[in-house]
């Protein structure tokens, strides 16, 4: 599934405690996010959080100030339509084989498209960005379901 197919991932619940998780294979710097929801319910995450492991046991909040690990998670907006995908770069790239994302907020229901921003990942990259110093590579991981 990518960022480009009609439905996307929807939990069976809507609750603070879903999260969507991203095992990259290998420890991957990733660069950002690019988001959408689902156009055919219209429903979509309006806000949320970014967790990131290399080993699938410790988990990091992204801080809403990178300078400062300790303060308080990033909280991101999520696309203001179901059909917009709304591209989010990380302040620095950020070393990670796990992404978690955390709906704190959604309209309607939880439902996520997600394309991950990294760079050496075993796929094949299906575009490519250059954006100052950066050469960003735009892969469509398999999602997994929570």
């Amino acid at each position: 599934m990518n960022l480009f197919t009609a439905s996307g991932w929807s939990p069976l619940r809507n609750n603070w405690d879903q999260f969507l998780e991203v095992n990259l294979g290998s420890v991957t710097p990733v660069y950002g996010l690019v988001v959408a929801g689902n156009p055919l319910t219209r429903e979509r995450i309006t806000a949320f959080n970014v967790q990131y492991s290399k080993d699938d046991t410790i988990w990091t909040d992204l801080p809403t100030d990178p300078m400062d690990p300790s303060s308080p998670p990033k909280v991101f907006q999520g696309p203001l339509s179901p059909v917009e995908e709304k591209q989010l770069i990380f302040d620095n790239p950020i070393e990670m084989q796990y992404l978690r994302i955390k709906p704190t907020n959604w309209y309607r229901a939880i439902a996520l498209r997600l394309e991950v921003i990294g760079c050496e990942l075993p796929m094949v990259p299906t575009t490519s960005t250059t954006t100052g110093r950066y050469t960003f590579l735009h892969f469509f991981l398999p999602l997994f379901y929570i």
